[in-house]
C-alpha cells in the first residue's frame, strides 16, 4: 500500500504545527463534554485516528486560537461522517435530517441549542459557531453558512442515490466530490485558522475560487485512494476509484492510475494557476503568497497525514496486499 500512497507527490511540504498536542488534549475534553465521545470504542477512535494531526497538518499556519477553533470543527466533522458513514439506511437518514435542522437553526435562525440526553450535536456545534462569531467578521461568517450548507446539501443527495441504489456517474461525481468532502468549508476555514491581512474581494477573485476548487479536488482524489478499502464493500459508497472500475470496466491498477492522472492533471493547473495570479502591490502580495501557501497546505498537508498520523485507513492497506497481489 505505502508503494501506492507514494505515487501520490507533490512538490510542496508546510510540516506540522507546533499548537497539536495541546489542542489533541483540549478539544477531547470539549469534545467529550457533549456526550459525542461516549464509549470506549469512540475515544480509542479519536486517539487514534489523531482527528486534531489533521488539522496540524493541512492548517500549519493558523494561529493558537484560529487552531483550536478549525480542530473543533475538523472533529465534529469527523464524528458526523462516520455517525452517517456506520448507521444503517434508516438511522442514517434519521440522523442526517436531526443534523441538517441543528445546523440550519444555528446558522441561519440564530439559535442558541442546549444539550440533551439524546443528542450533543446540536449542543456542540452551537456552542463551536458562538465561538467562531466571536473571532471573525460578517463576511467571513457568511461564506462559511453558505459553504456549510452546501456541504449539507450534498450529504443528502448522496443519501439519496444510496437509498435509490444509484450511483454518480464520472462527471457529476467530479462536480460533487468536494462538497461531499467537506473540502468547500475547509476553504473557508483557512482564513479562520490564520488572519490573513487581505481584502475580502480577494478571496472571490477567480483565479482564487479556481485555485481553491482544485486544492479540495487534489485532495479528495488522493483521499479516494486513501480510503478505496475502507469503503470497496459499503453499499453506495462514492470513490473515484470504484466509479472507474465499474464505469469503465477497469482493473484495480488501471482505476488507480486513472485516478493518479486525474489528480495529477489537476496539480498542474494548480501549479500554472499560481504563476499566474496578478499583481496587486508589494504588500498585498506578501500576504497573499502566504495565503497560497496554506490553499497548498491543504494538500500535502492530507496526504501526510495518511502516511505519518492516523490509521483511519489502515482498511486500504489490507484490500490492496489482497487485491493486487
Amino acid at each position: 500500500m505505502k508503494k501506492i500512497f507514494q505515487q501520490i507527490q507533490y512538490p510542496f511540504s508546510f510540516g506540522i504545527s507546533s499548537y497539536v498536542h495541546d489542542a489533541h488534549h483540549d478539544i477531547f475534553k470539549w469534545i467529550s463534554s457533549f456526550g459525542l465521545l461516549p464509549t470506549e470504542e469512540s475515544i480509542q477512535r479519536y486517539h487514534e485516528e489523531k482527528y486534531i494531526w489533521w488539522t496540524a497538518r493541512t492548517f500549519p499556519f493558523a494561529d493558537k486560537e484560529g487552531f483550536f477553533l478549525v480542530g473543533c470543527w475538523t472533529t465534529l466533522f469527523f464524528i458526523a461522517d462516520d455517525l452517517i458513514a456506520e448507521a444503517n439506511e434508516e438511522e442514517n437518514n434519521k440522523t442526517l435530517e436531526r443534523m441538517k435542522h441543528h445546523v440550519v437553526d444555528i446558522l441561519v435562525h440564530n439559535k442558541m441549542l442546549l444539550m440533551t440526553d439524546e443528542d450533543g450535536f446540536g449542543a456542540c456545534f452551537s456552542d463551536l459557531w458562538y465561538r467562531i462569531r466571536q473571532h471573525r467578521g460578517v463576511e467571513w461568517q457568511q461564506w462559511f453558512v453558505k459553504e456549510m450548507l452546501e456541504m449539507l446539501k450534498a450529504w443528502q443527495l448522496e443519501a439519496k442515490l444510496i437509498k435509490a441504489n444509484k450511483g454518480l456517474n464520472l462527471e457529476n461525481y467530479i462536480q460533487m466530490r468536494p462538497y461531499f468532502s467537506g473540502g468547500n468549508v475547509c476553504c473557508s476555514l483557512l482564513s479562520l485558522g490564520t488572519e490573513f491581512h487581505l481584502s475580502f474581494y480577494i478571496y472571490k477573485l477567480d483565479v482564487i475560487r479556481q485555485m481553491l476548487l482544485l486544492a479540495i479536488r487534489i485532495a479528495s482524489w488522493a483521499n479516494d485512494i486513501h480510503s478505496f478499502g475502507k469503503e470497496l464493500d459499503k453499499e453506495g459508497a462514492e470513490n473515484m476509484v470504484i466509479i472507474l472500475m465499474k464505469e469503465r470496466q477497469l482493473s484495480l491498477t488501471e482505476a488507480l492510475k486513472e485516478t493518479l492522472a486525474i489528480h495529477n492533471s489537476d496539480l498542474a493547473r494548480l501549479l500554472e494557476l499560481e504563476r499566474s495570479l496578478p499583481f496587486f502591490d508589494a504588500e498585498t502580495n506578501k500576504e497573499l503568497s502566504c495565503y497560497v501557501k496554506s490553499i497548498k497546505a491543504l494538500i500535502s498537508g492530507n496526504h501526510e497525514w495518511v502516511l505519518y498520523d492516523t490509521n483511519r485507513y489502515q482498511d486500504t492497506e489490507q484490500v490492496m496486499e489482497k487485491l493486487l497481489t
